[in-house]
């Protein structure tokens, strides 16, 4: 997964539309093995490692999703972000993604 908004020649972006926010996600994030270990920790109860998977997974986007999902107070709830992380992953299992 590209960090820097990027995509490299190996990886296939897909565009997923969550909440009215759209998001460029490579179709192999879930084969990235930072990715992996990220999910492992929350297995493993590491409730703080999910911001580290939102940056991995959105790379650049991370700040417009952010933002994105803010409340009137401009604070982003790890309930909402993780709503639309589950609901990004449903919709790219579900191949809602567009190339």
């Amino acid at each position: 997964m590209a960090t820097n908004g990027k995509a490299k020649a190996n990886e296939t972006p897909v565009t997923v539309n969550v909440k009215g926010i759209d998001v460029a996600v490579d179709k192999e994030v879930m084969n990235d093995i930072e990715v992996v270990e990220l999910l492992g920790e929350m297995q493993d109860g590491n409730i703080f490692a999910f911001p580290k998977l939102c940056k991995r997974v959105f790379g650049d986007q991370y700040p417009k999703v952010k933002n994105a999902l803010a409340n009137k107070a401009g604070v982003t709830t790890a309930t909402s972000m993780t709503g639309f992380f589950n609901e990004l992953m449903a919709k790219m299992n579900e191949g809602e993604a567009k190339n």
